[in-house]
């Protein structure tokens, strides 16, 4: 088969950076030709008033990447286009050059752009969903894209107008959500559920250098250290607690909130490791007892949570969004009352006091869920099953 993914490219690299790159791999792997086309955002921040209201209308709707999305088709002529994100640059007028030649494209939905302004379902620091199953008035009201009315009406127009337009019923033939609770807002959406499938994320090999459980220690906090994240949530939580002398908490990651929080929590007990690399970021996790996210948004479905279950780390985490999917309380780990403080503390201090014999058993349960579900084997059945059923929905494709 041969597949085009498209992406629009952050100027930080994350997760659905990664995602594109392991699919690549895995279906290079298995014999499949994969191309990809992507723009960045580079450019942006760096425009004149005069270039960023053309980049507003752009992101309602691109004639200049709408031309060359039909220019690459015509030169790769793939059995099936594979759409990672299009903010800002592309547009959702791609889908229109695609759906002109015929050809079945499949959207993984990685974010809520297409309900939420900031794509992110917050708001004042806690989960909202005004805008799930209307236009998105409510967040033009509460300018939820980086709090300005002139950034957020764009991406309102573009919500609208191609509703209207039918652009994200009619025109993409498979969507693919992390979780079925991501599955879920989208149909409240309006996005047919027929056309929607749950595909979680996946590492590409599977870990067989695992600490004996008996040697871990600390606790660790993987990611961006921002607002949506809850880091601060997490150090609060953390202070108030009467651990042994002995437990750390190990906080990886860099952001914009990490000098601040770094200066208001200089505990001995917090250490702060800034920045690392996936492969030492595996180490540092395999190391740990726990790895705990205190996530303030509905997170979609971070890597960080495979790498620890692949190397039997159990989790602690919100009881929201898909997490209850992926932890099963006292199995695998802990779950926690959302954006509560003490129900983090009480939470930590349930984990740390666990029987040797019960946290082994967690370990064990955390290796075999990643195995039974967030493989790469698994992950490419699954992913070839939804250009199949794309590719049956088109009756025919424009070169054959």
């Amino acid at each position: 088969m041969k597949i085009l993914q498209i992406h629009n490219r952050y100027k930080q690299l994350g997760g659905e950076d990664t995602v594109l790159s392991l699919e690549r791999d895995l279906l290079l792997k298995n014999g499949h030709q994969v191309n990809t086309y992507q723009e960045t955002n580079e450019e942006v921040e760096t425009q004149s008033f005069l270039l960023k209201i053309k980049l507003g209308l752009n992101t309602i709707w691109s004639r200049k990447s709408y031309k060359r999305i039909v220019k690459e088709l015509k030169v790769q002529k793939p059995d099936i286009v594979h759409v990672h994100n299009t903010f800002p640059l592309l547009s959702p007028s791609i889908y229109w050059a695609i759906n002109k030649f015929k050809i079945p494209v499949v959207l993984t939905l990685h974010n809520y752009r297409l309900i939420c302004s900031n794509a992110l379902l917050m708001r004042n620091d806690l989960p909202c969903e005004k805008c799930v199953g209307n236009l998105g008035t409510k967040g033009l009201f509460y300018r939820c894209y980086r709090n300005s009315f002139t950034t957020t009406l764009p991406i309102f127009l573009m919500k609208i107008l191609h509703k209207i337009l039918g652009t994200y019923r009619n025109k993409i033939d498979a969507f693919i959500t992390l979780t079925e609770f991501s599955k879920s807002l989208f149909i409240k959406d309006g996005i047919p559920e027929k056309k929607i499938y749950v595909k979680p994320n996946f590492l590409k090999t599977d870990t067989t250098d695992i600490i004996q459980p008996s040697k871990r220690k600390d606790i660790v906090f993987v990611g961006r250290i921002s607002n949506e994240k809850g880091v601060d949530l997490l150090l609060e939580a953390w202070a108030k607690l009467n651990v042994n002398s002995n437990d750390n908490l190990i906080i990886v990651g860099d952001g914009p909130e990490k000098s601040k929080l770094e200066k208001q929590y200089n505990l001995h007990n917090i250490k702060w490791l800034g920045w690392q690399d996936r492969d030492n970021i595996l180490k540092i996790v395999s190391k740990s007892k726990y790895l705990i996210m205190t996530s303030k948004w509905y997170e979609g479905f971070p890597l960080v949570l495979l790498e620890a279950m692949s190397v039997g780390v159990p989790l602690i985490v919100p009881y929201h969004a898909g997490f209850p999917e992926i932890v099963q309380e006292g199995k695998n780990g802990f779950l926690f009352k959302p954006n509560d403080i003490q129900s983090i503390s009480l939470t930590i201090e349930k984990a740390i006091s666990l029987w040797d014999d019960q946290y082994d058993s967690q370990c064990m349960n955390s290796k075999e869920n990643f195995e039974n579900n967030y493989s790469s084997h698994i992950n490419f059945t699954m992913l070839l099953e939804i250009y199949s059923n794309a590719i049956k929905s088109i009756d025919y494709a424009w070169y054959k």
